[in-house]
């Protein structure tokens, strides 16, 4: 053998000690403290993991009763609008009439009156859906929304 292939010999002896040094090494430190099966794991990670990967709503199919706020009390229109009308109304998503423009809100009260409008909202209307998307709001809590959406965009109903 020539001393160039005993040099290559000896290079390929030590790449291979080495990776094995290297595998070994990195076992040791999974064992250690990347965990296996066995491993419990962290009770933070856990919480926010379930918390990512939580259901964010619910689908309800069929009849579904009307529920006030508490017993027998009727939540004002500010509360309601907040609650459920704001996220649209507030930025005139699918062509909601924007609260506080009242040229958004006149002709549709000109056209339909107060019944049409709570007649609407409860019905849906365009991207609308029955009850603004809240099934527990009743008809009166509905039209004090309405009222409260006229009032802060300067139309009297």
């Amino acid at each position: 053998m020539s001393q160039q292939d005993n040099a290559m010999a000896d290079i390929l002896k030590w790449v291979l000690i080495l990776g094995v040094v290297a595998a070994v090494v990195l076992w040791v430190m999974h064992a250690l403290f990347g965990g296996g099966p066995d491993r419990e794991p962290d009770p933070r990670q856990q919480a926010a993991v379930e918390q990512r990967i939580a259901p964010f709503g619910t689908v309800q199919s069929g009849e579904v009763a009307q529920v006030a706020a508490g017993e027998g009390e009727v939540r004002a229109g500010a509360d309601v609008y907040a609650a459920s009308c704001a996220a649209c109304h507030t930025a005139g998503v699918a062509g909601a009439p924007r609260t506080g423009q009242a040229g958004d809100w006149q002709p549709r009260l000109d056209e339909r009156g107060m019944d049409g409008l709570l007649q609407n909202a409860i019905t849906g209307i365009g991207g609308m859906p029955p009850r603004g998307g809240a099934p527990n709001v009743t008809d009166e809590e509905l039209q004090a929304a309405i009222e409260h959406m006229l009032q802060e965009s300067g139309v009297s109903p």
